[in-house]
């Protein structure tokens, strides 16, 4: 299930959006990360479950940022602009709303340019299908600039990707 020995071998109640919450709000620190695990199995009353785990972290309800890119892929600006007014009322990091509008919009266009892209745990490929769908009319991205957005690193140089933070690892030729 992707969680943490501990927590199956505890049989914690657990999905994988949380851990990889916790995983990311770890920063690359496995001390951090169990740390904020403990935290959490705390705060959560012993389930380790997204929401327990966006809200002890603080970080922003995907559900916003989905309906924020619905409104966009629909042209909706009179309502986008109001929608993100009112999120003034839940005080939330504006610079962690536009990071993760920015990485849903990475994965809807892998999803346009890659079929198979399943997404993750915390973009299932449900809601990247039914983005992409919703999206449809606007223009569709190369499979070259999908993955400069999702982090992936051209240089003339040497013909291969450089590796990004994402989980998928490509190699390409030049001229990709």
């Amino acid at each position: 299930t992707g969680a943490p020995p501990g927590v199956q071998a505890a049989r914690i109640e657990h999905d994988a959006g949380a851990v990889q919450l916790v995983a990311r709000a770890g920063d690359g620190s496995l001390r951090d990360a169990l740390s904020l695990l403990d935290q959490l199995i705390a705060y959560g009353n012993g389930r380790v479950v997204e929401a327990e785990a966006r809200a002890m972290l603080g970080t922003v309800d995907r559900e916003h940022v989905v309906h924020l890119a619905e409104l966009l892929a629909a042209g909706e600006a009179g309502s986008l602009i109001d929608y993100a007014r009112s999120l003034e009322d839940y005080s939330l990091d504006y610079a962690e709303v536009l990071e993760q509008l920015a990485a849903l919009f990475e994965r809807i266009a892998l999803r346009q340019v890659i079929p198979a892209y399943e997404g993750d745990e915390l973009h299932p490929v449900e809601l990247l299908q039914r983005l992409a769908a919703e999206a449809d009319g606007l223009p569709r991205p190369t499979f070259r600039v999908a993955l400069d957005a999702a982090g992936f690193r051209f240089d003339d140089e040497d013909p291969m990707v450089g590796v990004g933070d994402h989980e998928i690892r490509f190699a390409i030729a030049r001229g990709a």
